[in-house]
């Protein structure tokens, strides 16, 4: 009975660090295909975590983030995954602390990205781009279904 429970736990594990490889894989590609759509230099960032969001806040060429009134810098905004990441270290409110910047600017980096990928407005994607924000999933699907655009030498990116 002993050995049967741990081969199913045994397997269980191998199968989350496999399913989790291939996401993580699948999401790194995706990435890769809509920074190179967009002209960004540098789409191997995808591949490295904290860079990635990184590279989709510089690839939106804000200068300035507004969330819900307040001006964030584009500069501080690159690195809030690492902020966030720093947060869930601060005992009882940290967890809040982290969820609450990784959704807001999750929020505003996927809804411009989203605009530039699909030529609307950021406004027109905010719902999406929340949803992004609330499950990592749904930004695969945007970034694989976007259409390459035409080569536009004045919208080129510097990564």
């Amino acid at each position: 009975m002993m050995n049967s429970l741990v081969m199913l736990f045994g397997g269980m594990f191998v199968f989350f660090i496999i399913f989790t490889l291939a996401l993580y894989v699948v999401a790194a590609l995706a990435e890769m295909k809509a920074l190179k759509i967009l002209g960004y230099t540098n789409t191997w960032f995808a591949w490295i975590p904290f860079l990635n969001i990184y590279a989709l806040v510089e690839v939106t060429g804000e200068e300035s983030a507004d969330i819900f009134g307040i001006r964030i810098s584009t500069s501080v905004m690159k690195f809030y995954s690492l902020i966030a990441f720093g947060c869930t270290f601060i005992p009882v409110v940290g967890g809040i602390a982290s969820f609450l910047i990784n959704l807001l600017c999750g929020w505003w980096t996927y809804k411009y990205v989203y605009a530039l990928l699909d030529g609307k407005t950021p406004d027109d994607e905010s719902v999406i781009a929340l949803l992004s924000a609330l499950i990592g999933i749904i930004q695969i699907f945007k970034f694989f279904s976007a259409k390459p655009r035409q080569n536009d030498p004045n919208n080129y990116i510097e990564g």
